[in-house]
């Protein structure tokens, strides 16, 4: 509609604080409307880091929502949240803790509206294989393809390029193959996962360590 596309470009001029809170305001019996200017595809998300700043220190929960339930997806995770009758409002989850409104948060009124994910979460992959850095050289519908970055001692530094896809039932990727780029980078160090078996690279090269690949569950 017209008007919405209107109240976007204006919602991109001025202060970023004073936009979230004169929004806020203006549309505080309009919900929806509110949540469709200030998210992104549900997502509490700005390239401007100070408009991010005022996203998530000017919203809350209550603020977009009037639902009993409502459902959060943090990284790998969706999360149910009930509405608390109380002063102030307040949304919680199943175990009673304050449910907050962080950045790279996506909010829904149902649970299908998250699926599927917009976003992927490499953190949990990170912690899982030990890399430290990762550049995306391919982005599909059903995965990725990175440069992974590892490091081991502080002389020693390895890339390896990493098919990635999505596990069933899980928004974390899980890679399916692993490939050491070529001899004249350092092996990996202690906190990546190698196999036992190492690759010749011909006489008077380095032997490096054939990184093992890692199959996720059958999709």
């Amino acid at each position: 509609p017209k008007a919405a596309l209107d109240a976007k470009k204006a919602f991109a001029h001025g202060s970023p604080f004073a936009r979230v809170r004169g929004e806020k305001l203006r549309l505080r019996g309009d919900k929806p409307g509110l949540r469709a200017l200030v998210l992104r595809e549900g997502y509490v998300y700005s390239a401007d880091p100070v408009e991010a700043l005022a996203l998530v220190t000017r919203l809350e929960l209550p603020d977009l929502f009037d639902e009993e339930t409502i459902y959060l997806q943090r990284g790998a995770k969706t999360l149910a949240l009930s509405r608390v009758e109380a002063k102030p409002l307040r949304y919680q989850q199943s175990d009673g803790r304050t449910a907050e409104l962080l950045f790279g948060d996506r909010v829904a009124v149902e649970r299908a509206d998250l699926a599927p994910p917009l976003h992927r979460d490499l953190r949990r992959l990170a912690h899982e294989i030990g890399f430290e850095r990762a550049k995306i050289t391919l982005r599909t519908a059903q995965g990725l393809v990175a440069d992974l970055r590892f490091s081991g001692e502080p002389d020693q530094a390895a890339t390896a390029t990493a098919a990635l896809r999505r596990a069933r039932g899980r928004r974390a990727l899980r890679p399916v193959a692993t490939i050491v780029p070529d001899a004249s980078v350092s092996a990996p160090g202690r906190n990546s996962i190698a196999s036992s078996r190492s690759r010749s690279n011909g006489p008077g090269k380095a032997r490096l360590p054939v990184l093992a690949a890692l199959k996720p569950n059958r999709l």
